[in-house]
């Protein structure tokens, strides 16, 4: 129905030799200032031509309204909306074994290392161990509870106290890592405004329970 449409449409206004014969007249039909037909002494579009295309639009009008009709009592199953606000379910709270706060670091060009030191304060009911520091991309691993394997996965060179913070006690913990390792990668801040050292500390219980802390604290080198 669309195609005999649109061939009414043009084969009335298009055709050399029909009713209107506009192509013939393209000439005069643009010199016609817009939205203006040029009135009865041109003779390209008149009152009549109006109301044809009127016809055509009414049609088109009626049939399109038919279809959608049609299609509603014929198909009258149509799918749902396919998208829908869904609130994801607020996720479990991490564990929360014990807090850590750094207090210092040191970094001693002499020995290539750098200290992290922090308070932790166990607050749960089973002791805790210090597993790892990790800082950029880089970690730093506790081997009495993993070892290192795999890229960007070191050993911490020394941890001070070794032993595992029991419940309710606070301890300050020393940590000991690689300078070069973080002058390799560009996570030592020498030179920089700000000397800053940061990274999360983890730790872990007897049943593999694992806590993260933000800490982070100014860097004071032995030695300039």
């Amino acid at each position: 129905m669309t195609l005999i449409l649109g061939m009414w449409w043009l084969l009335y206004w298009t055709v050399p030799g029909g009713i209107k014969r506009t192509v013939c007249r393209l000439r005069v039909a643009n010199e016609l200032p817009l939205n203006q037909d040029g009135g009865p002494a041109v003779g390209i579009i008149t009152k009549a031509d109006h109301r044809h295309m009127g016809y055509i639009t009414g049609v088109t009008v009626l049939l399109t309204g038919l279809g959608f009709l049609w299609a509603s009592i014929h198909y009258s199953g149509n799918i749902p909306l396919q998208v829908d606000w869904v609130t994801p379910p607020t996720p479990a709270a991490p564990a929360t074994l014990a807090t850590a706060e750094a207090s210092n670091a040191i970094y001693d060009p002499n020995a290539n290392t750098v200290q992290v030191i922090a308070t932790v304060t166990n607050t749960s009911k089973s002791p805790v161990q210090v597993s790892a520091f990790r800082t950029g991309n880089v970690s730093f691993l506790n081997p009495l509870s993993s070892l290192p394997h795999g890229d960007y996965e070191y050993q911490i060179k020394s941890l001070s106290p070794q032993d595992p913070i029991g419940p309710g006690q606070t301890q300050q913990v020393t940590i000991t890592l690689d300078a070069q390792v973080l002058k390799n990668l560009e996570l030592l801040p020498l030179g920089q405004a700000q000397y800053v050292v940061a990274g999360v500390l983890e730790l872990t219980d007897g049943q593999g329970t694992r806590n993260f802390d933000t800490i982070q604290a100014s860097l004071n080198p032995t030695s300039t």
